[in-house]
């Protein structure tokens, strides 16, 4: 029974210990969660602002992301055959949905902010960065976003918005549209392109 009970007091000793041990200064936070923050930010930023700040908001967010990454888990096979020209109109076209998309569904929650839950190492180097947004008095919405493996400027290649995958949403519907096209990037391009506004 001594035993049992050295054992039981030094575990939650520890417990005590991590939990009243002082938070990281603001400074240590990783470059992945910095990047994160500013994606959010700027999503806030665009939602509210006028025009001029929109635009500069809209650009911060776009310079957050390997769209190139993106589009090419969303293409899928038919990435490998197309040619550059092909290849920038898609990833110019999945940027302008992605970045619009943000802003219209985090920017509007920027009364109950973003919170970090934690950051995760994943196979192959990449950074997981797991947050909650407040959309509510009782609302919260869970956001994961994976960012490629760097150092000094990591890029966010995935989010992951209450365990659906933004490369995964993306994938099904260019697969779709794809297959509507005949195959052809630049026809699918145009078709989702005239839907997305250019701003």
């Amino acid at each position: 029974m001594m035993k049992w009970n050295f054992y039981f007091i030094r575990k939650w000793a520890l417990v005590f210990c991590v939990a009243l041990a002082p938070a990281a200064p603001a400074g240590a936070e990783s470059a992945a969660i910095g990047v994160v923050r500013r994606v959010y930010d700027a999503a806030v930023m665009a939602y509210s602002s006028d025009l001029a700040l929109q635009d500069a908001a809209s650009i911060r967010i776009r310079n957050s992301f390997d769209f190139a990454a993106l589009a090419q888990r969303a293409i899928g096979a038919p990435w490998q055959q197309a040619d550059a020209s092909d290849r920038a109109v898609v990833i110019d076209v999945i940027a302008r949905s992605v970045v619009t998309g943000i802003i219209q569904r985090l920017g509007k929650y920027r009364v109950g902010g973003l919170t970090i839950l934690e950051e995760t190492a994943l196979r192959g180097g990449d950074r997981l960065v797991r947050t909650s947004v407040a959309l509510g008095p009782e609302r919260i919405a869970l956001v994961d976003w994976r960012l490629q493996a760097s150092h000094d400027d990591p890029k966010i290649v995935d989010l992951i918005v209450e365990g659906r995958s933004m490369a995964v949403t993306e994938r099904e519907k260019f697969r779709r549209e794809l297959d509507a096209s005949g195959g052809s990037l630049k026809a699918l391009a145009a078709t989702l392109g005239s839907r997305v506004p250019l701003r």
